[in-house]
């Protein structure tokens, strides 16, 4: 990691708090160590006393007062720091699911997204099917999509994948789909879930998506509402449910 120097403006200024808490969030799911370093500066009123050459003097010599916190210099807090303006993702979806079948809603958003050779999926699991997903039989129709699919399999930490692939620079080019599959023993604690979530939610927007299952708990789905409002509970009947709902 490096140093890095990021400079953002609060405009309203009533939006303070609301950053302020998103912040206070964000440190509170790091569990060790503040994610961000932040300077706040405060714009000082010229005195009508002084002439229009003073002004532009204090204004570039002194008008800000700052204060600054902990700085965190790794690539991870300045990717949640790209966030603190719009950090909710419109494009990341959570799903929280004991499901023993959730593969098939997954293989099924991989064959919806393929509508077109130039969008891509990248399908991250511990291992490869068991069994060949149901789907519906619709789908037999365009087998072309399965080539729109790529899958990655990895044993222990498929969260991590899905970060190297969200910082790939070739699949960013594309309209891409990253889809993560997680089970109890496939991800770490909980600030290395809210950093790469912070990646996806960073990744997923304009023709970029991302979509990953968990297993329930209630830490998780605290940690993914700080990026996405798109958090379903799905059922053991595989029914969806938004949290917002």
């Amino acid at each position: 990691s490096g140093e890095y120097v990021l400079g953002f403006r609060i405009d309203p200024a009533e939006r303070l708090q609301q950053v302020c808490k998103a912040i206070q969030a964000l440190h509170k799911a790091s569990n060790t160590r503040p994610i961000y370093g932040v300077t706040f500066h405060r714009d000082r009123p010229p005195s009508p006393r002084e002439s229009a050459v003073d002004q532009t003097n204090e204004q570039e010599e002194d008008d800000d007062e700052s204060e600054q916190k902990q700085l965190r210099t790794d690539a991870f807090a300045m990717s949640e720091l790209h966030l603190l303006e719009d950090r909710i993702s419109p494009d990341l979806i959570i799903l929280l699911s004991s499901y023993p079948r959730i593969h098939n809603k997954l293989f099924v958003a991989a064959l919806d997204w393929g509508t077109a050779r130039y969008r891509k999926t990248h399908y991250i699991r511990r291992g490869r099917f068991t069994s060949v997903p149901a789907v519906p039989s619709e789908y037999f129709a365009d087998p072309a999509r399965l080539k729109t699919i790529q899958f990655h399999y990895v044993e222990d930490l498929p969260l991590e994948k899905a970060a190297e692939l969200s910082l790939d620079s070739r699949v960013r080019a594309d309209e891409t789909l990253i889809i993560v599959e997680c089970d109890v023993n496939s991800y770490l604690g909980e600030q290395a879930t809210a950093n790469t979530l912070a990646l996806l939610a960073s990744f997923s927007r304009h023709s970029r998506r991302s979509i990953v299952s968990f297993p329930y708990c209630e830490d998780l789905l605290n940690i993914a509402s700080l990026f996405t409002k798109h958090i379903f509970i799905v059922s053991n009947d595989g029914n969806l449910k938004n949290i917002q709902d």
